[in-house]
């Protein structure tokens, strides 16, 4: 990643902490944790379609499985998750620069300095 990529993700994640606390890092333990949650909670659900008696049993438990599954999504994940889409969306937002071509950048309050005749 060049230095200025990196700079601009740097502010980017920093912004984020400054505006809800958490950093990056704990945003992506809560993902993990969540997927360990959901994991497991998953194997759990396929063992009870597995060991239906019948295909109308199994057809019910993985209903039930989905449902429960989407409900621990919205419990743990949710939240995280869209933390991470949020940085990304400001992550894309920001400025992009040719690092291989020259460039002029004019920086300051907008109508100061102008001549008038």
């Amino acid at each position: 990643m060049h230095p200025f990529e990196r700079v601009v993700a740097d502010l980017s994640a920093r912004s984020r902490q400054k505006k809800d606390g958490l950093t990056l890092e704990d945003v992506l333990n809560d993902v993990n944790e969540a997927r360990k949650v959901i994991l497991e909670a998953g194997k759990e659900w396929v063992a009870k379609c597995k060991h239906a008696e019948t295909a109308r049993e199994a057809g019910e438990a993985r209903l039930e499985g989905i449902e429960y599954l989407l409900n621990l999504y919205q419990q743990f994940a949710f939240e995280p998750v869209s933390g991470i889409v949020d940085l990304q969306k400001g992550l894309r937002s920001a400025p992009v620069i040719q690092l291989d071509t020259p460039a002029c950048v004019l920086v300051g309050v907008p109508n100061v300095g102008c001549v008038h005749f």
